[in-house]
């Protein structure tokens, strides 16, 4: 049946009030027009909300237990490592491993620098812990320099500076780099305390981010660029960016609510109003 006539029997036997006329039209009309393109594409004809549903909540479910199941996995081979049990000495400067470790482990109070920790315990540390959570600073202040991982993952890459980063990429057997180079670079600007100094130096070229470093020369193969957009909570406040800088590859998730006074980017005019 056409909109107009489904709309006028709905009239006829006083379903609807003469004011909302024009809002069931439209959804009558919508309705009709999805139904017509569900009924020519097989896939959307044969879909199944039910099915899908029931399917997407077995997949979350599995998913959630296999993350249960990796995350027991690591921690019984974890738990299951030989912790070097290292020696006592005279002094307990000269203790190793685990043994400087259960000395530290039975004081209260005047504990050795983390740094002195490190270096007479590291292996019994690695044992224990295998993962490291640190800043590069503190990557070049505590840790010895030769390879003692196997993977360094950095955040935020396209913020770190690569002097700041090499110290922390050559502890490592290979790295992954996660960050956006779209992003504005790391700047000394508001670091420098004096303002004059900030001045004559306001346009000097910044030093690259780590992340624009290794884009030259990691592989092509190795670099993955993720293209879900999930975090504006309206499409228009990232269009832009989308646009010019990510060349329209972004896929983005369109709010059901085309022009909203809560959500999004709105022009407002302001009478009388200068910029200075």
């Amino acid at each position: 049946k056409k909109p107009s006539t489904q709309l006028r029997k709905l009239v006829e036997i006083g379903s609807i009030n003469s004011e909302y006329m024009v809002t069931v039209l439209r959804y009558i009309y919508y309705q009709n027009l999805a139904m017509r393109l569900i009924e020519d594409e097989p896939e959307l004809r044969n879909f199944n909300g039910a099915i899908y549903e029931n399917k997407r909540s077995r997949f979350q479910a599995l998913d959630r237990d296999y993350i249960d199941i990796t995350a027991d996995g690591i921690l019984a081979a974890v738990n299951s490592r030989d912790i070097p049990q290292g020696h006592r000495a005279r002094y307990v400067r000269e203790y190793t491993n685990l043994a400087y470790l259960e000395h530290e482990f039975g004081k209260t109070r005047r504990f050795f620098p983390p740094r002195l920790m490190v270096n007479q315990a590291l292996e019994a540390i690695q044992a224990i812990k295998p993962c490291f959570m640190m800043r590069p600073t503190e990557v070049a202040k505590y840790l010895p320099k030769r390879v003692l991982f196997d993977v360094l993952i950095m955040d935020e890459a396209s913020q770190i500076r690569p002097q700041t980063a090499f110290g922390s990429l050559l502890r490592a057997k290979q790295y992954i780099l996660a960050g956006d180079s779209k992003q504005l670079p790391p700047s000394p600007f508001f670091l420098r305390a004096d303002q004059a100094d900030a001045e004559e130096h306001e346009f000097e070229d910044d030093s690259e981010s780590i992340l624009e470093s290794a884009e030259k020369i990691v592989p092509r193969g190795n670099q993955e660029y993720l293209q879900w957009h999930y975090r504006s909570q309206h499409h228009s406040l990232i269009n832009f960016s989308n646009t010019y800088f990510y060349e329209d590859k972004l896929k983005i998730f369109r709010s059901p609510h085309e022009q909203s006074e809560q959500l999004g980017v709105s022009s407002r005019y302001v009478e009388n109003a200068f910029f200075e």
